[in-house]
């Protein structure tokens, strides 16, 4: 069975594919595009089925599950572009396909593979890293200090002490750093490992 794993936002998106005996995993970035959104909504529908396609095609070697993280209905400015986006894409899945992908939240996912529900973004890229043996080798020393500040971070963010508020925003502005430098360390960003996340706790 291969499981596929989408982590799908209006202009980002991080897909895996778990086989059998290996793991593919790719993002794409369309920030800079300034199009309209509804061809922003078709470059990014175009970008996933070509990296699907080969694994939910009537030719497949192997039947596919394919897992979409569901929508978090926050205070996104772009919420409904999300939900645009996420409706193309499994219109075509379905016309393609027939079938109907599983859609599960965020904490859903991270609850599946025994993650806290809180884990911060370099958190999950560090599971995905050492569950998979992928990407380069992160010094020990910067590792350390990585996980020092997730330690930090789900301490304080249980924590109503006076002026924790403003120590966890200076502690998620440390978190964001480190997100953007192990992806340029080992190649697996943000978008890659949340992906890898849905594929792997994909209900089988």
């Amino acid at each position: 069975m291969i499981k596929i794993g989408l982590d799908l936002a209006y202009r980002s998106c991080g897909v895996a594919v778990i086989t059998e005996d290996k793991l593919l995993y790719t993002s794409n970035d369309l920030s800079k595009d300034k199009e309209h959104c509804s061809i922003v909504i078709h470059h990014m529908t175009e970008w996933v089925f070509k990296q699907i396609q080969p694994y939910i095609s009537l030719g497949a070697t192997s039947d596919h599950i394919l897992v979409m993280e569901d929508i978090f209905k926050g205070r996104w400015e772009t919420l409904k572009n999300i939900a645009r986006v996420q409706g193309a894409v499994m219109d075509r899945y379905i016309s393609i396909t027939g079938k109907q992908p599983q859609l599960i939240d965020a904490v859903t996912a991270r609850n599946r593979v025994n993650l806290s529900p809180q884990s911060p973004k370099v958190a999950i890229q560090l599971w995905a890293l050492d569950t998979f043996k992928i990407g380069k080798t992160i010094d020990k020393v910067y590792l350390k200090k990585i996980n020092e500040t997730v330690e930090n971070y789900y301490s304080i963010k249980k924590s109503k002490k006076k002026g924790d508020s403003k120590r966890l925003k200076l502690i998620e502005k440390d978190l964001d750093s480190q997100t953007v430098k192990v992806a340029q360390i080992t190649g697996l960003d943000n978008h890659m490992s949340d992906a890898i996340i849905l594929a792997q706790g994909a209900v089988l």
